[in-house]
């Protein structure tokens, strides 16, 4: 069959509207490494108030780009034209940026890609590793304007497929770009009292030197009591030496002045929370920012073969989870806090998580309600020496401050190479080799993945990790009991069987401190109870040969522990 010139021309046309040509223009120039810069962005705010929300959409000094849309042909590197989306868009900055510098930001990319920024491009190609780039030499270039266009090697039908978000933020030429919170055991030898503190890496984006004694920092301190907050201290950074800090490079200090830790510590059984702003402002410069972080307040090591919190072994009750690949779609917030709050009705206490997290939502919520995680890291696959670490070292920068994080895993391949790279980004945190049962002797590395139990390998998993109370009676006896169930209506006074408040701490065999007031939000429910009262036999004291089995007491609820 022949077709004529006349149908052939109309087509022709109009495939090559629907997909036109995206020539490799000669000489187009690349993006300079030196604007590039990957790994965690720490987001400012311009308020306390606005911080204290974690929401960074809610900040004045971000805005998310948004994207049109087109169907192009791109050549590949194969010479070939492939069919492909191109998302374009032109930003313009608010009249309150205009004595700040602009970066662009890139979370958690899904995918590679190619980027470019007026004109010049530059290929992103590290999945889940923020990147952030320096706008204003681009900027200067172009009269202030910006022209973005993002390409993947596929059509796509939202520039979402290709990364979570990407942002337009504004800074002061010297601001944060790294934070890190460290918790040091003040007395070793004598009480576990606990010291932390909290490091600030500032850096010079703009032409001209900064001196560090133009600057003043204020640290605020709220402790999270029963859901409410309740102010704890505050202290001033004004007046420090000065020190001169050139373009392009960095001055770091940090806070070492906060009280002891003795009681508040952060464990499964109680999640304590501190909530710390810290604004840095200059009178000089007619700026400030304002950054937000939930501090938890704990240590973890590896001692005699034992993972210890706080100095103590810990009874582990593990799970295992796989965060769903990039491309997937993400669980909600709500699903995760469902995910997390059946976790705690079955009394599991710690998580293997491994893969890339599209957001911090479950790290968040693990240490809101008190979850181990111990969090799978390896190098990127059919990457050169030097780019291999740039994927796990970036997520222990993103998870570091995170108090449920209590240690990082790799594979024996790995440990080596993990080992050696982790020294200066995380000094705190034991590595330990998942595959080696017999290197942690409290914790069972065999997790089952929860999401594939059956209702009763459930119901298995709850009774062998319930908790149990031992109390004694005013008769000389001994009352053992159930534990409680983790909330299932929060809010709510729950009521438990041995006729006390249900409080987190009352069980859970992880010998942390008992009797810790939780936040009401986190209150366990009270669930059907076994409970059995061991009496001493008539004439035998406290100190005669032990308690003897009594009868069972009327009312006691009937069961097996």
């Amino acid at each position: 069959m022949q077709l004529s010139s006349s149908f052939l021309l109309p087509v022709i046309l109009l495939f090559a509207l629907a997909f036109p040509v995206l020539a490799q223009e000669e000489g187009k120039a690349a993006l300079a490494d030196s604007l590039v810069e990957y790994g965690p962005v720490v987001i400012s705010f311009e308020s306390e108030e606005k911080a204290l929300t974690f929401d960074v959409l809610s900040s004045a000094m971000v805005e998310e780009v948004t994207w049109e849309r087109a169907n192009q042909r791109l050549a590949s590197a194969s010479g070939k034209a492939a069919p492909a989306s191109v998302f374009s868009s032109s930003p313009a900055f608010p009249p309150r940026w205009d004595e700040l510098e602009k970066f662009l930001v890139v979370r958690t990319p899904k995918a590679a890609f190619t980027l470019e920024i007026n004109g010049r491009r530059t290929r992103l190609d590290a999945a889940g590793v923020d990147v952030k780039i320096h706008l204003g030499p681009l900027l200067a270039e172009e009269g202030d304007s910006l022209r973005l266009r993002v390409w993947g090697d596929k059509v796509a039908g939202e520039a979402s497929e290709l990364a979570s978000v990407f942002l337009i933020m504004a800074a002061p030429g010297f601001h944060v770009v790294e934070t890190q919170v460290r918790t040091l055991m003040r007395y070793p030898n004598y009480y576990r009292s606990l010291t932390w503190f909290y490091l600030f890496r500032l850096r010079n984006y703009s032409s001209q030197t900064f001196n560090t004694s133009d600057y003043s920092a204020e640290e605020k301190v709220m402790s999270l009591i029963k859901g409410q907050l309740k102010e704890y201290y505050v202290h001033d950074r004004t007046g420090s030496i000065g020190q001169s800090i050139p373009k392009g490079k960095t001055h770091s200090f940090f806070y070492t002045d906060h009280p002891e830790v003795i009681a508040g510590k952060w464990t499964s059984e109680t999640p304590y929370l501190h909530l710390v702003t810290n604004t840095i402002s200059s009178i000089k410069y007619k700026f400030s920012q304002v950054l937000a972080e939930r501090v938890g307040v704990r240590t973890t090591k590896v001692q005699d073969r034992q993972l210890q919190v706080n100095g103590v072994p810990v009874r582990f009750k593990p799970v295992s989870y796989t965060l769903p690949a990039l491309s997937e779609a993400a669980p909600s917030a709500d699903q995760l806090e469902t995910f997390i709050r059946e976790l705690k009705q079955h009394h599991v206490n710690t998580i293997f998580v491994s893969g890339i997290p599209a957001s911090l939502e479950l790290y968040h919520l693990a240490d809101k309600y008190g979850l181990y995680i111990i969090q799978h890291l390896a190098p990127e696959v059919g990457k050169e020496p030097g780019l291999q670490l740039r994927l796990p070292l970036s997520l222990v920068r993103k998870l570091r401050n995170r108090p449920s994080v209590i240690a990082w895993s790799a594979d024996k391949a790995h440990l080596a190479l993990l080992t050696e790279s982790l020294t200066h980004p995380d000094p705190d945190r034991p590595l330990i080799e998942v595959t080696n049962a017999d290197a942690i002797t409290n914790l069972p590395f065999a997790a089952i993945d929860f999401s594939k139990l059956s209702a009763e390998e459930r119901a298995d998993l709850k009774k062998a990790n319930q908790p149990f109370r031992m109390e004694l009676t005013n008769d000389r006896g001994m009352s053992i009991s159930n534990g409680y169930d983790f909330a299932a209506a929060p809010g709510k006074a729950a009521v438990g069987a041995a006729g006390g408040r249900a409080g987190r701490g009352q069980g859970g065999g992880d010998g942390h401190q008992p009797g810790a007031a939780p936040d009401p939000a986190l209150e366990p429910a009270a669930q059907p109870c076994a409970k059995r009262s061991w009496q001493e036999p008539e004439g035998k004291g406290s100190a005669g040969g032990g308690p003897a089995l009594g009868q069972q007491r009327a009312g006691a609820c009937p069961g097996t522990l």
